[in-house]
């Protein structure tokens, strides 16, 4: 009889609010109180999560990151094991939540790491991930 592998999956929050504790993320920068609204964040020129072998296989996963600039027309870069995503015009005034779809390598292994293009400081609110998941797309899905 063939054993099946154990399925494997991420399902974490991530809130940065207490200084020092980023829940196996790291990066440079301290997690202090934003001006803008007195609520602690994470000012950070990059982040980094590595889960090494935490899926079966090749899967999708959902990052979501709730975020601030804090200067107008940042690119927020997130490079994984497929390849690298971007999202232009991040939002200044106050954070807001950005979508990647990732995909582990064939042997169940993910990371992401999160920056902007000019290197300036990310204010980070929290980040969630959850794999394996569906792809969501804006096309309809084809009937057979």
């Amino acid at each position: 009889m063939k054993k099946t592998p154990t399925p494997r999956s991420i399902n974490e929050f991530s809130r940065f609010e207490i200084p020092g504790e980023t829940f196996g993320w790291t990066g440079e920068g301290q997690i202090h109180i934003d001006n803008s609204d007195k609520q602690s964040r994470w000012f950070s020129t990059s982040v980094n999560r590595d889960w090494g072998k935490a899926l079966t296989g090749a899967a999708d996963v959902e990052v979501v990151i709730r975020l601030r600039g804090e200067q107008a027309g940042e690119t927020l870069v997130a490079i994984h094991p497929e390849g690298t995503g971007r999202l232009n015009d991040i939002s200044v005034e106050k954070p807001s939540l950005y979508r990647f779809y990732i995909r582990s390598k064939a042997t169940g292994e993910v990371w992401v790491s999160f920056k902007f293009d000019s290197n300036r400081k990310m204010v980070i609110e929290s980040i969630s991930v959850l794999g394996p998941v569906r792809k969501k797309t804006a096309k309809a899905p084809i009937r057979p």
